[in-house]
């Protein structure tokens, strides 16, 4: 029971985890905004959580090579099962805060870990296609996840978390039967040579450095923000729930996704980031023009926040 083959490990342990972590973070904010938290609050949320992702994700790759992906791979799902039964226990915006820095370390742990694991296992020609699998797998997640979460909080505002926790123990458990370290793999790794980059390859890097951080920081803040705003005008969770979700893109992400998954190169996707530049501007004026802020609540903003996202982040990520 709870084992199944390496490769399907590469399509559900990704949407699993996803599936736990948008649930989570849609009901978050709505909780938050029980207990009377103000917009700082709100936005804290996501930045402790990604604040310590970031400054420990990059050590656990080294880790992993140390103890093993298994271990930190299981440990991901575990930590986030307690994390997630806390805060169905707690009545303290204080605590959801401190939640989310221990949120941060479960991805640090889970994701570099499992991607190392999904390398290990290529054959050759076969880790793009492994990759294509594994992003395709989070991103439907994150189309049923706040879905999902805002139909539970409809019914009591503690069930989104132990729903989590639940799948969360589903995983780990997944994870602990089916997944297993490749030693061999680990020790014949040898250092990358640089390869020298020419001007135009570092003007381009950093480009996308400024683009993805700008995307991200902008869809970041609205993201965590919607749900108070929403509430404010009277919408319910169940709307909040599927406006969230395609404020993550939606079916337009999974879709971009599966042209990465068929199409190697950039050269299929320039199109959408130059679709990107031409949607901003009248979706913009539309939405700041719109004289119906519930209409534009459940429709404009939304779509505006994802397809834009969406199509000005995809067409970098081959490069980096």
């Amino acid at each position: 029971m709870f084992r199944i083959n390496e490769r399907s490990v590469i399509r559900i342990a990704p949407f699993g985890m996803d599936l736990v972590l948008s649930g989570y973070y849609l009901a978050a904010p709505l909780l938050l905004i029980e207990f009377k938290a103000n917009p700082i609050e709100l936005g804290l949320v996501g930045s402790i959580t990604a604040a310590v992702h970031m400054v420990f994700a990059h050590r656990m790759g080294p880790l992993s090579d140390r103890f093993g992906r298994r271990r930190l791979i299981v440990l991901g799902p575990l930590l986030f099962t307690l994390s997630c039964l806390f805060a169905a226990m707690t009545n303290s915006v204080a605590v959801i805060l401190l939640l989310s820095g221990l949120n941060g370390l479960c991805l640090s742990l889970f994701w570099p870990s499992f991607q190392a694991w999904v390398a290990d296992l290529q054959t050759e020609g076969s880790l793009a296609r492994d990759i294509g699998t594994l992003n395709m797998a989070w991103t439907a997640s994150h189309l049923i996840g706040p879905i999902i979460s805002g139909l539970l909080f409809g019914f009591h505002p503690r069930l989104p978390f132990f729903f989590a926790a639940t799948l969360s123990s589903m995983l780990f458990l997944l994870s602990y039967r089916s997944i297993h370290d490749r030693p061999d793999k680990v020790k014949e790794k040898e250092p990358i040579a640089e390869i020298p980059l020419q001007t135009w390859h570092k003007n381009f890097l950093y480009s996308a450095w400024v683009a993805n951080f700008m995307s991200w920081f902008i869809l970041g803040n609205a993201r965590y923000q919607f749900p108070k705003l929403a509430r404010e005008l009277g919408s319910g969770p169940q709307m909040v729930g599927f406006s969230g979700t395609r404020c993550r893109g939606g079916f337009d992400d999974l879709l971009c996704q599966f042209s990465f998954f068929l199409c190697a190169g950039p050269d299929p996707d320039r199109p959408l980031y130059q679709s990107h530049l031409l949607l901003k501007s009248p979706l913009r004026n539309q939405t700041l023009n719109s004289e119906r802020k519930r209409d534009w609540l459940s429709r404009i903003h939304p779509e505006y926040r994802g397809s834009c996202g969406t199509h000005a982040w995809r067409p970098w990520s081959p490069f980096l």
